[in-house]
């Protein structure tokens, strides 16, 4: 049983991950179409409200629950989750970012010097 206490919030965090980075590519290509001649400001600019609401999210809640993550003899556990569901945070804007195009030009370099040099 215990192994099921651990296992569902991962799972519904990585699924969260995963949908989210879908969604973040995406969202981030709709938003670097929409304005092409300003790509780049518009992508950080749309990455960086989702780090803001993030950020209110978990200040509003620390501010209203204290923290809401950790209980009493589940303290492990709760910081554990608290930081697997940052990381799926950290995954989505990274997305947005790739999707908006500002990642994927240092990605090809990288790729160009991995072929020059074998």
């Amino acid at each position: 049983m215990s192994f099921y206490y651990w296992f569902q919030p991962a799972l519904f965090s990585f699924v969260f991950a995963l949908l989210g980075c879908v969604v973040g590519a995406i969202s981030g290509s709709v938003v670097a179409k929409f304005q092409p001649s300003a790509r780049i400001p518009i992508v950080t600019l749309y990455a960086a409200s989702v780090c803001c609401y993030q950020f209110c999210r978990i200040s509003l809640a620390i501010m209203k629950w204290g923290l809401p993550f950790v209980y009493p003899g589940h303290e492990v556990r709760g910081l554990f989750m608290f930081l697997v569901r940052q990381i799926a945070w950290a995954t989505i804007i990274v997305s947005i970012l790739f999707g908006g195009g500002l990642l994927r030009s240092r990605v090809e370099a990288v790729r160009t010097v991995e072929e020059q040099n074998p």
